[in-house]
């Protein structure tokens, strides 16, 4: 092996040496933006934060519920992920799950009634859809459609309920929209005594 062909050699090993180091740099600064955000929302709403192993959760109390948000990086295969939830006490055994439709004709049997916009972005699926139809005010369905580039799921299932959105917050208000629109389901489904 040639001199020129070695210092070439080392050159790329330097160079790819100097991308990784650069990568992780700007993965812990984003890393610690992510945890200081968190924080921050924590505080405004007397939550916690829980260390788990491939993210952090925020628990916060609301009325009689614990709150968790936990946002989710995995890896390049799966996308970013947040999910807030609740452990609720269901009265009915019904599934409720709305999510944003990609095929307009898939939905027309489980249409919801009201906002057209929503009628073609969103469709219902499982249980009873007269039960994701009284779920569905106005308010509801605005806050969902302000979320709808983040392709929010709405889910209540086993005593569980849940917003999943494929993305991560990047601002406080980021949080607020999210967990003003979950607060407004949550009040809704107590409302229609759908949940205790």
């Amino acid at each position: 092996m040639t001199m020129d062909m070695q210092l070439l050699i080392i050159g790329f090993i330097l160079f790819v040496i100097g991308v990784v180091c650069i990568a992780i740099v700007v993965e812990r600064k984003e890393d610690k933006q992510r945890k200081t955000l968190l924080e921050n929302v924590a505080r405004k709403r007397n939550g916690t934060i829980v260390r788990r192993w491939l993210s952090q959760q925020l628990e916060y109390p609301y009325k009689d519920l614990t709150v968790t948000i936990q946002s989710n990086f995995y890896n390049e295969y799966s996308p970013p992920q947040t999910m807030i939830s609740a452990s609720v006490y269901m009265k009915t055994h019904q599934e409720i799950r709305i999510s944003r439709t990609f095929i307009l004709w898939f939905h027309k049997k489980n249409q919801v009634n009201g906002n057209r916009e929503f009628m073609e972005t969103f469709k219902i699926r499982g249980g009873d859809p007269s039960l994701a139809h009284q779920l569905l005010s106005s308010d509801v369905q605005k806050c969902l459609l302000e979320l709808e580039k983040h392709r929010p799921t709405v889910h209540l299932k086993k005593n569980r309920f849940s917003i999943i959105m494929f993305s991560i917050p990047k601002t406080e208000e980021d949080y607020e929209q999210r967990i003003h629109t979950f607060e407004l389901c949550i009040n809704r489904l107590k409302t229609l005594e759908m949940i205790e």
